[in-house]
């Protein structure tokens, strides 16, 4: 099923259209203009001859075209255009090939076709779709290795050719072996016939993601093929099983690494239509991160959980939807890096009407912008509703396709991506919250300070709570994490630099001289807070055995809070023994020292 937006300026001419369409299964909107198709997100978009060729030049997505009744034939593509009424053959063949290769993945007759490179045809998916589709067949590995996994109703039953299947347990294996074999060797060294099963399983899914993850050998299914022998079925479903073996291949720091540059990555989500969602069998905190995804603009926003932040949990879920095809992440266009003939090819060719100069410029400058910069709002004086509103009305009206009526096809097309662009940016500044936000934003960089959003310095105040607690229970090096991460989502608070410092002493990630000249560079603690930092800075010197420099310190602190009591504790032991040194070097002593 693909999401198909129908653009029309007259949805009574499309009906014909859209009955076909979604007779076919597919999902139809409809929208009258191209500006507000280009906010949707599509598979595809389907829009009427009645528009020009090149009114959908910066679609993201395959286009197709209908011709309405009565329509003269235009310039649009022959091969890409068929008429309303055409009905629905036609348009299955023509949208065969236009549709994203991921919505191949569906149903029991995709995966009859399965019989190629893994590069190809990921193992992942492969055997998530045959659990989907309750299949019965086998899948063969050649090339890279040799071996095979017998399924029943969706249920594995057997494999074979798998040496380490039962690694886990410790029992050895050859590329001969079946997993009978297998399982007999486990329970003579006594373990139970369950607890091989359920091993065999955690195997299966490591085997399966690592061929999966190297893209070697050939993958082939054979439909309704059954078992050599022995069969017992694994007691762990198949999503699951692929879930712990991918988590087991590909560890959470992996994971973050992996996506470390892709955190602003658009998300697309792949509902499968072959299986409603109680049917994925996917883990709950899996399913909840896919339903999540339908509503998070970007990578970075599906991982961020308000109340725990960022989770190896959340991490590996996306790994998991992104590699079984459900999840798909795009990288934002960036316009510096687009070729520099992109704007051309996709738009009519020069007529020499005057405007097309003054247009081309216009959305060179607007591309790339943030919202607020396209409205000319650059000053926190003018971000207001009232402000937004009327530079909205003023740079509308400036590119208003109904002012370019008599111009050129390309002059046209100029103007309707700067419309449309303008009403992207008021849509993006729209609510007070917005404002509100756009005016911390632009106050932060007039003051020359970071800018960190309410969503973001929220998230950093449950790391560092998660952050305290790994401290209090001497978990240095998760601790260590939690506060570096609440430091970078909010970069103004200190005390997670502080804390961050710290732990990384304590669990021995950090030289003792570099952290003592981080902790007293640091920037902000004045008063009671600066102690704080002093007497840290002490315990560490305390530790490298520099009694002296440390002592100095927690002078400072006494100075800066006469009431601290670990300084105060430190300087009093530092004095008794000191003391006690001098008396030693007195009394009966003292009676025969040379005078």
């Amino acid at each position: 099923m693909a999401r198909v937006v129908l653009i029309s300026p007259d949805p009574r001419r499309a009906g014909p259209v859209a009955a076909a369409l979604r007779a076919l299964g597919h999902r139809v909107d409809g929208r009258r203009s191209t500006a507000a198709a280009l906010r949707v997100q599509a598979d595809l978009y389907v829009a009427s001859t009645e528009l020009p060729p090149d009114a959908l030049g910066r679609a993201r997505a395959p286009v197709a075209w209908f011709r309405p009744e009565g329509a003269e034939a235009g310039e649009h593509p022959a091969d890409r255009t068929l008429d309303a009424d055409a009905g629905e053959a036609r348009w299955r063949v023509l949208l065969e090939g236009l549709l994203p290769r991921s919505l191949e993945w569906s149903g029991l007759e995709f995966l009859r076709t399965i019989d190629g490179p893994v590069s190809r045809y990921s193992l992942l998916r492969a055997f998530f779709l045959a659990y989907r589709t309750g299949a019965t067949g086998r899948f063969e590995l050649t090339e890279a290795g040799r071996w095979s996994a017998d399924l029943r109703e969706g249920t594995v039953v057997a494999v074979r050719g798998v040496g380490g299947l039962l690694a886990g347990l410790g029992v050895e294996g050859t590329e001969e072996d079946d997993l009978e074999a297998l399982l007999g060797r486990a329970i003579a060294a006594g373990h139970a016939p369950d607890e091989a099963l359920r091993a065999a399983a955690r195997g299966l899914g490591r085997t399966v993601a690592r061929a999966t993850l190297d893209g070697a050998g050939r993958v082939r299914f054979v439909e309704g093929a059954a078992p050599e022998g022995f069969a017992a079925p694994l007691p762990v479903p198949v999503p699951r099983m692929l879930a712990e073996g991918l988590a087991a291949e590909r560890p959470a720091r992996v994971v973050r690494r992996a996506y470390a540059r892709r955190r602003r990555a658009a998300v697309r989500v792949n509902v499968p239509a072959d299986a409603p969602e109680h049917r994925l069998g996917l883990p709950p905190r899996v399913l909840g991160l896919l339903r999540q995804a339908g509503h998070a603009e970007t990578l970075g926003e599906l991982v961020s959980d308000p109340r725990r932040g960022e989770t190896d949990e959340a991490w590996l879920a996306v790994d998991l939807l992104v590699h079984l095809g459900l999840v798909e992440t795009a990288e934002p266009e960036t316009p510096a890096e687009a070729p520099a003939s992109a704007l051309s090819d996709a738009l009519p060719p020069e007529t020499g009407d005057p405007r097309e100069a003054a247009l081309e410029a216009a959305l060179a400058d607007i591309e790339g912008k943030e919202p607020w910069e396209v409205l000319g709002i650059t000053s926190s004086r003018l971000a207001n509703e009232g402000a937004v509103n009327r530079s909205f009305v003023e740079r509308s009206a400036e590119f208003h396709p109904d002012r370019y009526v008599d111009a050129s096809p390309r002059a046209r097309a100029l103007a309707e991506r700067c419309f449309a662009a303008v009403q992207a940016a008021r849509e993006a500044l729209r609510g007070r919250e917005a404002i509100e936000e756009l005016a911390e934003r632009l106050l932060a960089a007039e003051e020359g300070r970071p800018y960190v959003s309410a969503r973001e310095r929220a998230a950093a105040r449950l790391l560092a709570k998660k952050g305290e607690v790994a401290f209090k229970k001497r978990d240095w090096t998760e601790a260590t994490r939690q506060f570096r991460e609440a430091a970078r989502r909010d970069p103004t608070e200190w005390t997670y630099r502080f804390r961050a410092l710290h732990a990384a002493w304590l669990a021995g990630e950090a030289d003792a001289d570099e952290t003592v000249e981080a902790l007293l560079a640091l920037e902000g603690p004045a008063g009671r807070k600066r102690a704080e930092v002093l007497f840290a800075a002490g315990e560490v010197r305390v530790k490298q055995g520099r009694e002296d420099a440390a002592m100095a310190l927690f002078r400072q602190v006494v100075e800066l809070d006469e009431e601290h009591v670990g300084a105060r504790r430190y300087l009093r032991l530092h004095e008794m023994r000191r003391q006690r040194q001098a008396g030693q070097r007195g009394g009966l002593f003292g009676l025969f020292r040379k005078r």
